[in-house]
């Protein structure tokens, strides 16, 4: 039998929180304080309400988990990270001394996600979106979306496969072409958090990777370039994997 999320609890509770009040839940990894403050949970991305399909399933399933999480909660505290550009304060969420975030993804109901500066090292929560993987849980149910079958319907948050087609610096970026209509962002800013890792973390033509993140499509279009675009912010948002495991 499957250990419960609440049994698998590993993120360690910080020292510098406070104690908050919920109004009301927004969606998977975003929260409204009584006081009217709105929370984005950093470090997780639980799929949108205004998705379609199966992805809009679990994005009810998430919301209706964390409600039902909260409702019998005697404490809530939380570690603030800043603000997001929707003026949304960043935080991590624990509930009763476990990590809410770390809760979703044992359940498959969120991505792991690492977005600067607001970023979690800590193993705990890869390894809890690893054991529902591992199980083909929730959104793990979901196949990655192949780059060469990716289009402007896809915009939004995806997990998407494909191989290495070219590597060109220009401007203030690197930028990473993948089979099909694909291109991956490695601004300067953040070519740092991959030097940490040593060299191997940059991507290399003829490599297979999954990657995470937001694919947009360009505007205004540019002949002879990817029209979807997705912004690669961290190491962690990006694995290499087998050829056969790239389609």
């Amino acid at each position: 039998m499957l250990a419960t999320a609440s049994a698998r609890a590993a993120c360690p509770l910080p020292n510098n929180t406070e104690p908050v009040r919920i109004a009301s839940v927004v969606d998977g990894d975003s929260l409204r304080l009584v006081s009217g403050e709105r929370l984005r949970l950093v470090n997780i991305n639980a799929a949108e309400m205004n998705d379609r399909g199966d992805k809009l399933v679990l994005a009810r399933r998430a919301r209706r988990f964390v409600a039902e999480q909260l409702a019998k909660a005697e404490s809530v505290v939380i570690k603030r990270y800043g603000h997001d550009p929707y003026n949304r304060t960043l935080a991590e969420v624990f509930v009763d001394g476990r990590h809410l975030g770390e809760t979703l993804l044992a359940e498959g109901l969120a991505w792991r996600i690492a977005v600067p500066p607001a970023v979690n090292t800590d193993s705990c929560l890869t390894r809890a979106e690893a054991g529902a993987r591992q199980a083909v849980r929730g959104l793990w149910a979901l196949a990655p979306l192949p780059s060469l079958k990716a289009g402007k319907a896809d915009q939004g948050f995806a997990v998407i496969r494909g191989r290495v087609e070219s590597v060109t610096a220009a401007g203030t970026s690197l930028w990473i072409d993948l089979d099909g209509d694909v291109v991956l962002r490695l601004a300067d800013k953040d070519r740092r958090y991959f030097a940490s890792v040593g060299d191997s973390a940059v991507p290399r033509v003829g490599q297979f990777l999954e990657v995470r993140g937001w694919l947009r499509h360009r505007r205004p279009p540019r002949p002879g370039f990817a029209s979807l675009v997705m912004d690669l912010r961290h190491p962690l948002m990006m694995t290499a994997v087998h050829k056969n495991e790239a389609r």
